[in-house]
């Protein structure tokens, strides 16, 4: 029997590992849904758009009439610009500075930059008030042992210098 030897490719980045933990804790803590949250992660990178431009977006998440609506109202987007006199000039909305500051710690989650919150006013998913929110707390907890082990593990290892740095 011949056994084929074959590198194992690990991926650069894993920050997709505990996407759904960490969506599970921005749904719950900001009061979002599944399609309004995917929707601020596709603006974000807009930065400026019109009424016309959510809506080519919103066409392939759950349809909601109000969604727009919804978002101005919960101040997630905000009006940028005014619409003009003339026909040419359209309103211009932009994901709102609370919209921008959710989303990069969002993202700082999932690079394990920060720890999640294990203090229940902080963070909801810590009340453990539905069976899900049991599971994920322990779920967080256990990122958050990862995460400090792994920063541990940086600080053990040695810095290796190359000769003409150690003069």
């Amino acid at each position: 029997m011949k056994v084929r030897y074959c590198d194992v490719v690990q991926p650069r980045r894993n920050f997709l590992k505990y996407n759904k933990v960490a969506k599970f804790w921005a749904l719950k803590k900001y009061k979002l849904n599944d399609a309004d949250l995917d929707m601020l992660f596709f603006l974000i990178d807009e930065q400026l758009f019109t009424a016309s431009d959510f809506e080519k977006y919103e066409r392939i998440h759950r349809w909601d009439k109000n969604r727009f609506k919804k978002l101005v109202r919960t101040e997630w987007i905000v009006k940028w610009r005014t619409e003009g006199q003339d026909r040419n000039r359209f309103a211009l909305y932009a994901v709102s500075s609370k919209g921008k500051r959710m989303v990069d710690y969002y993202y700082q989650l999932l690079n394990g930059e920060i720890l999640y919150s294990e203090i229940p006013h902080n963070n909801p998913v810590m009340k453990g008030e539905s069976q899900a929110d049991r599971k994920m707390s322990m779920t967080m907890k256990e990122i958050n042992k990862e995460i400090l082990d792994n920063r541990r593990e940086k600080l053990r290892k040695p810095v290796h210098r190359r000769r003409d740095e150690r003069r």
